[in-house]
């Protein structure tokens, strides 16, 4: 068999006149209590009451100085004058309270997300710079790959027809490279002098009676009948 316990209306006293006595030695002592709204905004009213006139609001966060405490209705200094609020809607201010004006510039700087204006910034600023670099880096790339599909065009080889007399057999031939030294008629091989480039000049020799057209005038060593030739121009 369970016995209930009503509440006895002597711990209701108790609480009700401990209360009064700490609101009684602050009046005595002249100090007033700081306290800051816990709610978003309060009402402050001219009287105790719901129905009593409202005389302005106090914002959230606020510091308020209270001189009187009820179990309900605390009186507060506003505008410098008395006003009534919820004491339930008050809490005790710490030292290091923030006050709207100390927290307008913090809440001013965040964006409606919750990200502030730096870290904004900062965010967009990052995100440029991996662009940016993701950029440069393509682009070194291609350029890399440009250079190793490059391929410079072949230089052309400008071959020069020339006269070559050889001075065993007194053979003479037009060729852009220098002739073979097999199937010489007087010798085992070729002994090729090279006359000098093909050209409009006609020369002839005195000596061996060769003629050839070059674009100056012929070398004169190598005349298969003496040391030298002896050019004439024709």
């Amino acid at each position: 068999m369970f016995i209930t316990r009503k509440k006895s209306n002597v711990d209701v006293s108790f609480k009700k006149y401990f209360l009064l006595l700490i609101v009684g030695l602050l009046i005595a002592a002249g100090v007033d209590a700081k306290y800051y709204i816990a709610t978003k905004e309060l009402k402050v009213r001219a009287a105790k009451g719901k129905k009593a006139k409202i005389i302005g609001t106090v914002k959230a966060r606020s510091t308020v100085d209270v001189t009187e405490i009820d179990d309900v209705w605390w009186r507060i200094t506003y505008n410098d004058q008395d006003g009534y609020v919820q004491g339930k809607l008050l809490k005790e201010a710490p030292e290091n309270i923030q006050t709207p004006e100390q927290t307008s510039v913090d809440e001013a700087s965040r964006l409606p997300f919750g990200i502030s204006t730096t870290s904004l910034i900062i965010i967009i600023g990052s995100i440029l710079a991996v662009i940016v670099t993701i950029r440069q880096i393509r682009n070194y790339i291609a350029r890399r790959n440009a250079r190793l599909a490059y391929q410079p065009p072949a230089e052309k080889i400008v071959r020069i027809t020339h006269w070559y007399q050889c001075k065993h057999c007194s053979a003479a031939i037009k060729k852009d490279t220098e002739p073979s030294i097999a199937g010489c008629s007087q010798s085992l091989r070729h002994l090729w002098i090279n006359l000098g480039p093909l050209g409009n000049l006609k020369y002839i020799c005195k000596n061996c009676s060769t003629i050839i057209m070059v674009a100056e005038e012929p070398r004169k060593d190598g005349c298969p009948n003496n040391d030298e030739h002896q050019w004439k121009k024709l």
